[in-house]
């Protein structure tokens, strides 16, 4: 995209903690939003890396997250325990952000790995929030919800990820996409498109 079609957010951090240079850049074409990353090993060894996509949603009451049918459990951090997705429990419906009375109404979880990286966010009166992903560069997805359970905010998250963890610490474990070579550079990007038009095949 050049400056003529709207302009290229770009924005550079070279980290503190670790060797590493990451690049974004954010620019728009008709409904879709386009997010890339580039991130460089300024070191002649190698460098772990831990990197997650953290938006929130607003969520409404009939609002549904939507993944490829082949997601049919997820797991706690690090690819620990297994638990059926979207149903934690009997009652419990996760994809809907629905929690039983007297259960904690908030959770976080972790799906993948993904061949193709896609989610959606649909609302009861059809509108289509489209997320797409490069699933071999972050081949994991964190689920984030809250019904009021954090600063009585309701929202939740799909956020794609290198490794099902949320400490770095932990990230070599469960993924050995969380290792940087001597100055490899690694790109992958993010989309998020709007859409109004229905569409059962993601379910």
């Amino acid at each position: 995209m050049t400056p003529e079609d709207g302009g290229t957010l770009l924005t550079h951090w070279r980290l503190r903690s670790l060797p590493l240079a990451l690049e974004r850049r954010i620019f728009l074409r008709r409904e879709t939003i386009h997010f890339t990353y580039r991130l460089g090993n300024l070191s002649d060894t190698s460098t772990p890396f831990l990197w997650a996509w953290h938006p929130l949603f607003n969520f409404k009451r009939g609002d549904r997250m939507l993944f490829p049918g082949t997601m049919k459990h997820c797991h706690s951090s690090g690819l620990g325990e297994s638990y059926p997705w979207p149903c934690l429990e009997t009652g419990n419906d996760l994809s809907r952000a629905e929690f039983l009375p007297g259960a904690t109404p908030a959770a976080k979880v972790f799906l993948g790995p993904f061949h193709i990286g896609h989610a959606e966010i649909r609302s009861a009166k059809g509108a289509r929030l489209i997320l797409s992903w490069s699933a071999s560069v972050m081949p994991f997805a964190g689920i984030w919800i809250t019904r009021g359970f954090w600063k009585g905010l309701h929202h939740w998250a799909i956020e794609p990820t290198n490794s099902p963890v949320d400490r770095l610490s932990d990230a070599g474990m469960a993924s050995p996409l969380t290792s940087m070579a001597p100055r490899e550079v690694r790109s992958w990007s993010v989309t998020v498109k709007c859409s109004m038009t229905e569409n059962s095949g993601t379910d």
